[in-house]
């Protein structure tokens, strides 16, 4: 009787399609990779417009409306303050949405402000390095 249950208990998990419970689930969609993006603005001209976005590794692309990313997901908006994504049917989250990241005038694009007085890093009142 114990003939036909030890092949049947060693081949259950075959059958069951089992996968490995110390591995986390496969993400077939990419949505873990989408968190890793960064959406920097875009530029247009005339009705063409491009989105501006660094990627999970770090480099920059450009995107159009229309386009397939190589994870599967088309971008389906692009707006100045936000890009829009989608991905197949079957995908439990089947719309991204990236929002614009820093602000209109980042600190790192001003050097110094004129109107206090400063001419700038090194200078003085009067614009002189040393405060002449």
């Amino acid at each position: 009787m114990t003939d036909w249950r030890v092949p049947m208990v060693l081949t259950l998990p075959l059958l069951l399609g089992m996968r490995d419970p110390f591995l986390p689930p496969q993400d077939r969609c990419a949505v873990s990779q989408m968190m890793l993006w960064h959406y920097q603005g875009m530029v247009s001209h005339g009705e063409q417009r491009t989105g501006i976005v660094r990627d999970a590794s770090g480099k920059w692309r450009r995107l159009i409306k229309g386009q397939r990313l190589d994870n599967g997901w088309v971008v389906s908006g692009i707006q100045p303050e936000q890009m829009d994504m989608t991905a197949d049917a079957d995908c439990e989250t089947s719309q991204w949405r990236w929002l614009k990241e820093g602000t209109k005038d980042d600190a790192k694009d001003t050097v110094g402000d004129p109107a206090d007085g400063d001419g700038g890093p090194g200078k003085g009142k009067n614009g002189v390095a040393g405060g002449g």
